[in-house]
């Protein structure tokens, strides 16, 4: 929407036309674009195929949602907000990696119970 509504406010209907705020937009849209499609079918193939467990499904899918928002946000400000950019993108990558080792190894997890990722151990409750 927000795409939209810069493109009417500076009269530019194709391209950026020079302007930041809708460049910044733009490339912000085309993120989404870009790494939502992929992890939903991946997350839909967890899901479907029975090995992962629903935890682990729905745990990765908030990763993803949360990292989605922090990345838009800071695209969203006129302000860098490069922890929020930075952030996003990490648990976008890392929500990725899990989902496609997760399908690649299939029911090698369906026991798992905790993973430890650094010093942080996550839990996963069947």
């Amino acid at each position: 929407m927000r795409v939209i509504y810069l493109r009417a406010v500076n009269n530019v209907g194709m391209g950026d036309g020079g302007n930041t705020d809708l460049a910044r937009s733009i490339r912000g849209h085309s993120n989404f674009a870009e790494y939502t499609p992929i992890c939903l079918l991946l997350l839909a193939m967890n899901e479907i195929s029975g090995y992962v467990s629903s935890t682990w499904v729905s745990l990765l899918g908030g990763a993803f949602l949360i990292g989605r928002l922090l990345h838009a946000y800071a695209f969203w400000n006129a302000q860098p907000f490069f922890i929020g950019r930075v952030g996003g993108t990490a648990l976008t990558l890392t929500v990725l990696v899990f989902l496609s080792v997760f399908c690649f190894t299939g029911d090698t997890y369906q026991g798992i119970t905790a993973a430890t990722i650094g010093s942080v151990s996550v839990a996963a409750f069947r």
